[in-house]
């Protein structure tokens, strides 16, 4: 088919690994496919907002591209989210990503040198 095509030329095109290093025109391409249902496509156009490459980085749209991928029948996406939704009461992608990005509190121990410490860094579930 054409739509794993499209994210097969599409990923190719951002690394530029067997194909030119076009990440613009790769974007385009896995939205393409992923627009078609391709998980595959969502699962790179999640990877891809989250970490800044080839576009601005995002998490809410990671989470949203990372949902779509699950949705759409990428096994691995779910158990991601299912990891990252662990325990919290609102599954909704944003309550997750900004519980998952929230700084925590940082005790400070001395003011000269600054030392400070950080009781827990678990996210707590909303």
């Amino acid at each position: 088919g054409t739509v794993p095509a499209f994210t097969e030329l599409g990923a190719r095109l951002i690394v530029g690994a067997g194909a030119p290093h076009a990440p613009a025109d790769g974007l385009k391409m896995l939205g393409v496919a992923a627009g078609n249902g391709d998980p595959i496509a969502a699962r790179y156009q999640a990877i891809l907002h989250a970490s800044g490459h080839a576009v601005e980085g995002n998490w809410h749209a990671a989470f949203r591209w990372l949902r779509q991928a699950a949705t759409n029948g990428d096994a691995e996406a779910a158990a991601e989210l299912a990891l990252l939704a662990h325990g919290f009461s609102d599954p909704s992608d944003e309550a997750i990503a900004e519980s998952w990005l929230r700084v925590p509190a940082v005790e400070l121990l001395c003011e000269s040198p600054r030392i400070g410490v950080v009781r827990s860094c678990e996210s707590q579930p909303g």
